[in-house]
């Protein structure tokens, strides 16, 4: 007996079928609403990039590229992990706050936090929301954990001496 296997039967992994999807969404929005809802977010992205560009404590890792932004939290000049664990503490002490998620990579060697605008209903208040929560989060940061060992302990002695708080 001879029965048809699930590939046959659905057109999800037949690779004859896979414009589909983008046949659909054009059809659904037109090509001048495509348009519209990809210029609208590189807008977007473009308006965070000259955000974390006015921050002196941030650095635009690559340019922009679409709707994506790749950036970092300076370290220390002294970090040995290079912003790692800096960047990465921020990244998840962002996306625990459950307001918005940013991901990671890794490019020459830098951790890097990226930045993606891709929601349908994503609007400039949103993306300054993401960018005020950042910088509230690196705010509180005490970067001192994050300063090799040496700095810690000339950090450490000027804290005895009463020149630091």
């Amino acid at each position: 007996m001879h029965t048809n296997g699930f590939s046959q039967t659905s057109t999800v992994p037949c690779y004859g079928l896979r414009s589909l999807k983008l046949w659909m969404v054009l059809r659904l929005y037109g090509v001048e609403n495509l348009q519209s809802y990809i210029r609208k977010h590189i807008q977007l992205a473009k308006r965070f990039e000259q955000l974390v560009l006015s921050d002196s404590r941030f650095e635009v890792v690559t340019p922009r590229n679409f709707s994506l932004v790749c950036f970092r939290l300076l370290p220390p000049t002294s970090e040995d992990d290079n912003g790692r664990n800096l960047n990465y503490s921020l990244m998840d002490t962002c996306n625990s706050s459950g307001k918005i998620f940013i991901s990671h990579t890794v490019l020459s060697g830098k951790f890097v936090l990226r930045f993606a605008v891709g929601a349908p209903l994503t609007e400039e208040k949103h993306v300054d929301a993401a960018w005020k929560l950042l910088q509230d989060e690196a705010s509180k940061i005490d970067l001192r954990k994050f300063v090799d060992y040496k700095c810690r302990c000339l950090l450490i002695k000027l804290h005895h001496l009463g020149l630091l708080s």
